[in-house]
């Protein structure tokens, strides 16, 4: 990073204003991580910078096209596809799958209160209900296994518990108490594993804190024992 860009990022840091700003950074489009980046400045700006495995995890770059990835699990190869959740890259993939074993869907809890950047209009959990119900019961996918990342679930607790952003205010059914997260998370996952209209699919449901590593081992862990569970199941050896 250029000097004369760190000095001004850490100025800036020390505004009361941009510090309140930033704390409310719930009610618009601000970055999950901008709070963690502006407070390791000092480090980041660094001539000796080296990023750590945390300023990595930190990172994000939005994914606008299919991106494969294979890795040998238990003997299997396992082709892993990434692609963009926006509404302009869903046409690039939503037909290019077919035989796909498992779907790995993720959502962001602490999006319950947030709008989506193509339209403000429309609720961006909403808009997640709505393509998780499509990609559940499209024909392409009828045979595949869906698991269901429930993320960000510690920004889910921290806006839950003190921001005063109840998920009754934007998601009336919900009757829970208003800083229950366990309520608040449980409500959630019901609402799309209600999306499911076809007999006898069944939908796998985990909690996650992507930048927890501790709790993605664990996690991954479980997804790929499920995978390989089902293709065996699949393919009649189970």
């Amino acid at each position: 990073m250029l000097p004369d860009v760190g000095r001004a990022l850490k100025y800036l840091w020390h505004d009361k204003g941009i510090r309140a700003a930033v704390a409310r950074g719930y009610e618009y489009e601000l970055n999950d991580s901008a709070i963690y980046y502006f407070e390791n400045m000092d480090r980041i700006c660094s001539l000796m910078f080296i990023p750590t495995p945390r300023d990595v995890l930190r990172a994000r770059v939005r994914t606008t096209s299919v991106i494969e990835t294979c890795f040998q699990m238990k003997g299997c190869l396992i082709r892993l596809f990434d692609v963009g959740g926006q509404r302009s890259e869903r046409r690039k993939w939503i037909t290019c799958f077919d035989d796909v074993k498992s779907v790995l869907f993720v959502l962001a809890l602490s999006a319950y209160d947030m709008c989506l950047l193509e339209d403000a209009n429309v609720n961006r959990l909403q808009e997640s209900l709505k393509l998780f119900r499509g990609i559940c019961n499209n024909r392409f996918f009828y045979k595949s296994s869906m698991i269901l990342f429930l993320n960000k679930l510690d920004l889910f607790q921290d806006k839950i518990r003190f921001s005063g952003r109840h998920l009754r205010y934007f998601f009336p059914d919900y009757t829970g108490p208003d800083k229950d997260v366990d309520s608040a998370a449980r409500y959630i996952q019901q609402l799309f594993q209600q999306q499911n209209s076809l007999p006898g699919k069944v939908i796998y449901p985990h909690f996650t804190t992507a930048t927890d590593t501790s709790n993605i081992q664990v996690v991954f862990q479980v997804v790929m024992d499920t995978i390989l569970r089902e293709n065996l199941r699949q393919a009649s050896i189970l």
